[in-house]
């Protein structure tokens, strides 16, 4: 089973932003399953109830493209394209171009099994770590 944590850690702005930046842009910032953040609200931020949505339904449905996914959703496909990549971004989910019938689809797959949340403040030992609700099953 793959875990993804996301992991607590104040006083580290500088980096959070620039891997924010970088995350938004599309570029994979997750270093060995651990995403890192300043703050308890932008952990709650980055993985709010529509990201746990759409991960759960790629999760439940293997949905063959995005616009698939944002049918299953009831949402608009621009949007739901940008949290995609958002979450691809995180390294959350993969996203792979297939041709089909001379048009190019995008399938999304979530990379995790798991998703935690750890409050823990130090690099020791976590003493305080959460399973995220409504990430798996």
């Amino acid at each position: 089973m793959k875990t993804m944590t996301f992991k607590y850690r104040p006083n580290n702005r500088s980096k959070m932003l620039a891997s924010m930046k970088k995350a938004m842009a599309g570029e994979s910032q997750v270093f060995e399953d651990v995403i890192f953040f300043e703050s308890l609200d932008l952990v709650d931020s980055f993985i709010n109830p529509m990201k746990a949505k759409i991960i759960r339904s790629i999760q439940k449905h293997s949905p063959e493209s995005i616009y698939e996914l944002a049918k299953i959703l009831g949402k608009d496909q621009g949007y739901i394209q940008k949290e995609v990549k958002f979450l691809e971004g995180l390294g959350i989910l993969k996203i792979e171009s297939i041709k089909d019938n001379g048009r190019t689809k995008s399938v999304p797959t979530v990379i995790y099994d798991k998703f935690m949340r750890d409050l823990d403040d130090s690099d020791k030992n976590s003493m305080a770590v959460e399973q995220i609700k409504g990430a798996h099953g």
